[in-house]
């Protein structure tokens, strides 16, 4: 749901994926959504939303193969526990 949940936000809170990565980094410290995309994968990522039943945001939807995500070199991802 994590994922799903903040690329939905994607335009409601901040214009792009690394605001969000932002406030979930340095707000919450988690791991930011889309370092979790580019460590499991594009279609993974999108086959446990669908498997959960959650819906799949349009930029995961409409992205292409090999797309990564994580682009903020402001962001330390060392820093963040990622379980893959």
């Amino acid at each position: 749901g994590y994922i799903s949940y903040s690329f939905h936000r994607v335009g409601e809170v901040t214009d792009d994926i690394s605001g969000i990565d932002r406030i979930m980094g340095y707000g919450f410290n988690w791991a930011p959504p889309s370092v979790l995309v580019d460590t499991i994968g594009l279609r993974p990522t999108i086959q446990m939303i669908e498997k959960a039943g959650l819906p799949v945001p349009p930029a995961l939807a409409n992205a292409q193969a090999g797309t990564t995500f994580f682009d903020d070199p402001q962001v330390n991802v060392g820093k963040f526990f990622v379980a893959a």
